[in-house]
């Protein structure tokens, strides 16, 4: 029998890659999207099941779509937005993160899905690892509205599993890379492609981050591997690179010669200040590493792509899509 998998925001840029590899390995794959979004999901479905949901029949609509379901994929979110222009942000935030998810859960315990796996963020655990990368252990410290967001939707999750028994995966990935990159990754292909000079030649602090496919491939590992339940875990593409050799390496790749200023940070952080865009040099700044050691040895993973091979895909695809 064919394990039934079932995955909101399928026709995002990690649902895209979900879905691709889950129909190598002869998944029966369901979608669940509101009837606005159809036609961009038809594109990636490749012959899987297509549920709609809107307005008053949303239960209804998510409870067939349930259906002898085995595991949820909940990759559908509100993601950290730099210039919002929502009137309340927070709220927005919470009607999709949170609310949805709760939503979710509950007609999944009452369809018998055995497992929800949750696609949640690092920076539930905080926006910089200081002294030591971040780990499963440290206690969540959120302070942006998606952050706080996603952990209420965390901890809505480990009580259901409590409760009702449900298997609950939370993985917290750092920032993703990879063809159809969207958000802060695609501005950053942009900025390096121009070939100007620029001023991160001081930013020294090591960040995780980790390639669309090597964070499909921990997906699925979660969905069967029995010592993923009620788990959480960060993972990442394992090699750890600085601001600056990041920019190095995306400028390379892109042919150009990479001119780098040695500014430092403290003249960044009060450029971001004045120009009011402190969220975007603490980004780019403050170092946020995560420990992967929980996801190799408690369920045998390591990545499948190296962050070289990673960085030089997402550039390919960018070079082919933004002529």
């Amino acid at each position: 029998m064919k394990k039934k998998v079932l995955i909101t925001g399928a026709s995002g840029f990690i649902g895209r890659a979900l879905n691709q590899k889950l129909s190598e390995k002869d998944y029966d794959i369901r979608f669940v999207v509101r009837s606005k979004q159809l036609s961009s999901c038809e594109g990636p479905c490749n012959g899987c099941k297509i549920f709609t949901i809107d307005g008053s029949r949303e239960d209804l609509g998510l409870t067939n779509a349930m259906c002898d379901v085995d595991t949820i994929i909940h990759l559908a979110a509100r993601v950290h937005i730099m210039r919002d222009s929502e009137p309340d942000p927070i709220a927005a935030f919470y009607k999709t993160n949170v609310d949805l998810t709760k939503k979710l859960v509950d007609i999944a315990v009452i369809s018998k899905v055995k497992r929800f796996v949750f696609i949640s963020s690092l920076h539930v655990t905080g926006n910089e690892s200081f002294f030591a990368p971040l780990n499963e252990k440290d206690v969540p410290n959120p302070s942006s509205p998606y952050a706080i967001s996603k952990w209420e939707a965390e901890q809505y999750l480990n009580e259901i599993a409590k409760k009702n028994g449900m298997e609950v995966v939370i993985i917290r990935p750092p920032l993703v890379h990879g063809p159809r990159v969207k958000a802060n990754f695609l501005s950053l292909l942009k900025l390096t492609k121009i070939g100007l000079p620029l001023p991160v030649g001081s930013l020294n602090g090591k960040r995780s981050m980790i390639s669309v496919n090597n964070l499909v491939d921990f997906i699925v590992c979660c969905i069967k591997h029995p010592k993923a339940a009620n788990e959480t875990f960060f993972v990442s593409d394992d090699e750890d690179v600085s601001t600056k050799e990041l920019f190095i390496k995306l400028i390379k790749l892109f042919g150009k010669r990479p001119l780098l200023l040695p500014v430092p940070a403290k003249i960044l952080y009060i450029l971001g200040d004045l120009l009011g865009r402190k969220s975007i040099v603490e980004r780019l700044c403050a170092p946020l590493q995560v420990n992967i050691t929980k996801a190799k040895t408690l369920l045998s993973w390591k990545p499948v792509q190296t962050l070289d091979d990673g960085l030089k895909e997402t550039v390919e695809w960018y070079k082919k899509e933004h002529v």
